[in-house]
């Protein structure tokens, strides 16, 4: 079972919020006590500037209390702001999370760093599993598709004449903006276009270009100064401190808007000014409604994604899955030892991801050379996903007919001839060129070997089949895996000829960066077919294999869809 359960902190008066600073020895010494108290499976702390929360996978028990005591933080003092979600509540609760829909400051993406931030200090302490890194990486990678494709920061048009119904007899026509948001600009903008003689704040005076035209940039740390002049204050900063504390210098006269969130006017300054927060204002939030249904749409896609890898997780990949418990649980035992060596907290981090690293590739080597003989299947499931490649039709897995409507159940299929671990064959790029229909069936099957790519290699006599670890096999799914992989040399793909390949395959995108094809044309051209997106090959790395390639059979197949075995 998943849960989450965390403080909402920027609920609070800020100077009670400074108990939630902790660097991340203190977090890694929690998350290993968290992990022994519940007996959990898996921990995540995860502290940002407006939160603290506490992840578990399997855990025996709640752990809010547990959270606070082993943080230090009074229990009963901060059981108001309190919050849980579970399972597929506290999935989609994430996803929303990371793309800033339930920050303070709607749609900022600093969480981002924050949410990986905190699965790289899970898995360094041994407190991760399999499940809690790929949910943490998949939101983190919905969150970069969301900033990429929206802007989350678009003010509300409909705001300042909300603003400017209530300041109408307000004379003189004065107003001081304090900060530089798009909502500060958008106000200071507005009321300058109505005439009135408008101030706006700024941290770093050099950044003018912040300012809109014929409105006055002043000093932030000039604010206190100038507030007597200025009958009408608009806060709108994007920090979580307080803009005007409560020894500001105002007066019952003066209308102060404060359009933060949290709030940017202490409230000590309630009954010594005109105060309207936010959401005293009367005024539609369209674009704030519209950011969300877009969101809404993208996370439902990658959440899919997120599920769709768990369920397969359960049946495919098992050592894979078993290697990474068994680094998890090393690490964890080792807490104490690594403590006790007396390291700085650099060092310590940069020990522990070591190990982590290495604890992983260690237990995956020796769980296969436990098992002579077997077959491993290299094969990325086909499942309903965007297309990998810009231009590509998607992959659609439909239900057409069923056992309870029609007898019998069949499934439509919706894809390209390159979906998924797949084959290229030379009718690719070329006219003229073989279909992968043309070729023998033994051309399909032979002997292997495991290569790194991006290091010199050579090739060993007795194969005919090339298969390059790249180490972008993890990054399927997120939006890393289609970019900065390492791609073959001229002298790589000349080798390659003169070795007498037929077959080279990748566990990344292509042998080429996506958008380029100088590789394809040379091995396609030199009869040299091409395996794209097996799965991870860095367990296999120095191996010999048995490769079997079994493509789909149809008419001038310029590619096509592959199941992948190896067999040792």
């Amino acid at each position: 079972m998943l849960n989450v359960c965390g403080i909402a902190f920027f609920q609070a008066e800020e100077q009670k919020r400074r108990i939630f600073q902790f660097d991340e020895r203190r977090l890694v010494d929690a998350m290993v006590r968290l992990k022994r108290e519940s007996r959990a499976d898996g921990v995540v702390l995860l502290a940002t500037c407006d939160r603290l929360e506490v992840w578990s996978e399997g855990a025996k028990g709640e752990l809010w209390e547990p959270m606070c005591r082993a943080l230090g933080i009074p229990v009963l003092a901060w059981k108001q702001y309190a919050y849980a979600h579970a399972d597929a509540d506290a999935v989609d609760y994430l996803f929303s999370l990371a793309c800033g829909l339930y920050s303070p400051l709607f749609g900022e993406d600093t969480i981002i760093s924050q949410i990986e931030g905190a699965s790289r200090l899970s898995r360094q302490a041994g407190c991760a599993t399999p499940v809690t890194q790929r949910l943490m990486q998949s939101a983190v990678s919905a969150a970069k598709k969301v900033h990429d494709s929206l802007n989350l920061e678009i003010p509300e048009e409909t705001l300042p004449p909300a603003i400017e119904r209530l300041v109408q007899t307000t004379s003189p026509k004065k107003m001081l903006v304090i900060g530089s948001s798009a909502t500060a600009r958008m106000v200071a903008s507005y009321f300058k276009g109505k005439g009135w003689q408008v101030a706006m704040t700024l941290r770093d005076l050099r950044k003018t270009e912040l300012v809109p035209p014929g409105v006055q940039a002043v000093g932030y740390d000039n604010r206190y100064e100038l507030l007597p002049g200025y009958p009408v204050i608009v806060s709108a900063t994007k920090g979580l401190g307080y803009a005007l504390d409560g020894d500001a210098p105002l007066t019952p006269s003066q209308l102060v808007f404060d359009l933060a969130n949290p709030h940017d006017i202490s409230p000590e300054l309630t009954h010594r000014c005109g105060l309207v927060c936010d959401d005293g204002l009367v005024y539609e939030r369209r674009n704030r409604q519209k950011a969300v249904m877009e969101c809404r749409s993208l996370i439902e896609t990658r959440k899919a994604e997120f599920y769709a890898w768990k369920r397969r997780e359960a049946d495919h990949d098992r050592i894979g899955f078993l290697a990474e418990r068994a680094a998890q649980d090393l690490l964890y035992r080792m807490h104490g030892p690594l403590d006790s060596l007396g390291l700085d907290d650099g060092q310590i981090a940069s020990f522990r991801g070591q190990l982590a690293d290495l604890a992983y590739k260690s237990f995956v080597h020796e769980l296969y050379q436990q098992s002579p003989g077997q077959v491993v299947d290299l094969t990325r499931k086909l499942e309903d996903s965007p297309a990998l490649y810009p231009g590509d039709p998607d992959v659609r897995v439909v239900p057409y007919l069923t056992v309870e409507k029609d007898g019998c159940n069949l499934a439509k299929l919706e894809l390209g001839s390159h979906a998924g671990t797949h084959l290229d064959a030379p009718r690719h790029l070329f006219s003229d060129g073989m279909g992968l229909d043309q070729y023998p069936p033994q051309r399909f099957q032979g002997d292997a070997v495991v290569l790194r790519l991006g290091v010199p290699f050579e090739i060993p006599d007795g194969v005919s089949m090339v298969l390059f670890c790249t180490g972008w096999g993890p990054k399927w799914g997120t939006d890393s895996y289609l970019a900065g992989y390492p791609v073959l040399s001229d002298e790589h793909r000349k080798t390659l000829v003169e070795k007498g390949i037929r077959m080279v395959g990748f566990d990344c995108p292509s042998p080429d960066l996506v958008g380029e094809l100088s590789n394809h044309i040379f091995l396609l051209r030199n009869d040299i077919l091409i395996l794209e997106n097996v799965i991870d090959l860095a367990a296999f790395v120095g191996k010999r294999l048995h490769l079997t390639v079994s493509p789909l059979l149809f008419s001038q197949s310029d590619g096509a869809p592959a199941r992948v075995f190896a067999s040792f």
